[in-house]
This record gives structure tokens, sequence and C-alpha cells, in this order.
């Protein structure tokens, strides 16, 4: 009887951590910054918001990449 409880709550237990929700996204945002200068200003001003985790442009693909917390934002 201990053993069935036990598998039971362990049971439980996996199938409610896999409903858990994830926390940190990442998106693309498409950009038409073409200097070093508006790549420094980006990533100066996003990775020092409050619930962004990193932010970086890709100035040859002009694609600026941004993870966050969904948390906070």
């Amino acid at each position: 009887m201990k053993q069935i409880l036990f598998l039971l709550a362990l049971t439980l237990a996996s199938f409610s951590f896999g409903q858990e929700k994830k926390t940190t996204e990442e998106i693309l945002i498409k950009t038409n910054a073409e200097c070093g200068t508006c790549k420094k200003k980006l990533e100066e001003v996003l990775n020092y918001t409050k619930g962004v985790k990193y932010a970086e442009l890709d100035l040859k693909t002009k694609q600026l990449t941004v993870a966050f917390s969904t948390k906070k934002i």
C-alpha cells in the first residue's frame, strides 16, 4: 500500500513539474541599424532594462536578439 501511494505521489509531482510556464522568452527584432554606435546604444539601453536577460544586435543581418523574463516584462 505504501508503495502504491509513493508511486502515485511521484507521478503527480512529475506531472505538476511538467506544467511549469516558460520564464524566459527570446525574440528577434528586425532593425535598420547600420553602425557600431547604433549597436552600442541599443544593447546598452536594453541590457540595463529590468527584466531583460540580454540583448545583442547582429549588424550583418540587422536583427536584434532580446531574451527577457516573462515574469517581469
